[in-house]
């Protein structure tokens, strides 16, 4: 299954670790921050991993 690099994470200490998702996975992470934005009242941004 291909997957999809969505961000790289630098741990002190420790080699970069790069967190990847399948394509509908991405797809369903898009869609919940969509929804939280809204119900935040804030702006929606695509692709900032873990921010509404």
């Amino acid at each position: 299954m291909a997957t999809t690099a969505l961000k790289t994470l630098r741990p002190v200490g420790g080699d970069p670790v790069e967190v990847r998702a399948c394509e509908a996975c991405v797809v369903k992470l898009e869609a919940a921050r969509e929804e939280r934005a809204a119900r935040l009242g804030e702006e929606y941004e695509p692709g900032r991993l873990g921010l509404p």
